[in-house]
C-alpha cells in the first residue's frame, strides 16, 4: 500500500511539473504577428541577375505597443507581395502612430533570373501599391559589372537653394585602389529613387608615387543633386558583392 501511495504522489508531482511547463510555455510563446499597411514602396533600378535585390517599404504602426518584425514576402509568378509584420509587445497601448522603414530582400536564397517583375505591398484602405522591377542579364562573370567600392556609410544633407548632398564613405584595401571619379555617378530613374554608383579603379602606383601596398585606407565621395520637389525619397547606394545601402530622406523644399 505504501509503494502504491508513493507512486501516486510521484505521478501528481510529474503532472504538476508538466502543467507548469505548459503554462510557462504559453506565457513565453512568441507573440502573434500581424500585417502592417505600407504607405510607400521604393524599388531601385539597375539590378542584375546576380544581385541581392532589396526594396524599401515605409509605413506607420497605429499604436505605441506595436513593434515591427520584418516583412513576409510571397510570390505568385513574377509578382512579389511584401507584407510588413508587427507584434504587440505591451498591454499598454496608446493610439499614437510610429513610422517604420524596412529594407526587404526579395531573393535571400537565390538569384533572380533576368526578367520583368512586379512588387506589391498592401497599402491603406485595402489599396495595393505596385511598382515595376526589372532584372537585367549581367554583362560580366564577376558579381558586379563594375568594381563598386565597399561602402560603410551613406548620408544625405541639406544645401541651399533646394539642393541636397549625398555623402558616402568606406574602406579600400590597397593603396593603389582609388575612386574612379569619371565613372562614379548619381542619377535618378524615377521620381522617388536616386541611385549612387561609386566605382573604383586600380592604379599602377599609389597616388603618392609609392609602390602598391595592401593597406586599408578610408575614402569619401559626395555628389550634389536636386530632388524634383518636397516629399520622401530613397538614396540607393551600390556596394561590393551585389549588395546595397539604402537611406530614405525627406526633402522639405
Amino acid at each position: 500500500m505504501g509503494d502504491f501511495m508513493g507512486i501516486k504522489q510521484k505521478l501528481r508531482y510529474l503532472a504538476t511539473l508538466v502543467f507548469c511547463w505548459v503554462v510557462a510555455s504559453a506565457v513565453h510563446a512568441a507573440p502573434a504577428r500581424a500585417g502592417a499597411s505600407a504607405h510607400r514602396l521604393y524599388v531601385p533600378v539597375g539590378y542584375d541577375d546576380n544581385d541581392e535585390v532589396v526594396v524599401v517599404v515605409e509605413g506607420y504602426l497605429e499604436e505605441t505597443c506595436q513593434k515591427i518584425r520584418g516583412a513576409k514576402v510571397s510570390t505568385s509568378g513574377n509578382t512579389f507581395l511584401v507584407s510588413p509584420q508587427y507584434v504587440v509587445v505591451s498591454s499598454q497601448c496608446d493610439p499614437l502612430k510610429t513610422p517604420f522603414t524596412l529594407d526587404v530582400v526579395l531573393n535571400p536564397d537565390e538569384d533572380l533570373p533576368a526578367d520583368t517583375y512586379s512588387v506589391e505591398a498592401e497599402g491603406t484602405s485595402g489599396k495595393r501599391i505596385v511598382e515595376p522591377l526589372v532584372i537585367k542579364k549581367t554583362e560580366s562573370k564577376s558579381i558586379n559589372d563594375l568594381p563598386y567600392a565597399p561602402v560603410d556609410q551613406a548620408d544625405v544633407g541639406f544645401l541651399s537653394g533646394g539642393k541636397m548632398r549625398a555623402l558616402i564613405s568606406g574602406r579600400l584595401q590597397n593603396t593603389c585602389t582609388v575612386i574612379d571619379e569619371t565613372q562614379t555617378r548619381l542619377s535618378t530613374s524615377n521620381d522617388k529613387t536616386f541611385e549612387f554608383l561609386p566605382v573604383t579603379m586600380r592604379l599602377k602606383v599609389a597616388p603618392s608615387g609609392a609602390p602598391c601596398q595592401a593597406k586599408e585606407h578610408r575614402f569619401t565621395v559626395q555628389r550634389d543633386f536636386t530632388p524634383p520637389g518636397p516629399g520622401r525619397f530613397l538614396l540607393h547606394v551600390r556596394t561590393q558583392s551585389g549588395a546595397s545601402i539604402n537611406r530614405v530622406f525627406t526633402n522639405v523644399w
